[in-house]
């Protein structure tokens, strides 16, 4: 129920957050801008979002960072760095680092 979703609308919302500091808004214009949601698919721009976000130590911004490190998508392939990145987001939240499994 509630509205439909627009991804237009959200992505211009996220972006204007983003801009005034509101790093979560940077995660998910992030995860937007990667699927090509509401905005045009650019993996560059999505990395230097979650990078940022990621930088203002939001744990979810850091995994999908370390993801796009992983797979080379955005940024170069560096597992090392995905590593890295990951260790970082279980420090900032430990449920980060769990497996799926887990509780």
């Amino acid at each position: 129920r509630g509205t439909p979703a627009n991804p237009q609308r959200a992505a211009a919302l996220y972006g204007r957050a983003c801009r005034d500091g509101e790093l979560t808004a940077c995660l998910n214009l992030g995860a937007l801008t990667a699927e090509g949601r509401g905005v045009r698919r650019d993996p560059v721009r999505a990395a230097r979002l979650f990078a940022q976000a990621c930088d203002g130590d939001v744990a979810a911004a850091c995994i999908n960072l370390g993801i796009a490190h992983r797979r080379g998508i955005g940024v170069t392939q560096d597992s090392s760095r995905a590593l890295d990145l990951f260790a970082k987001a279980c420090r900032l939240d430990v449920t980060s680092c769990r497996r799926p499994s887990e509780p």
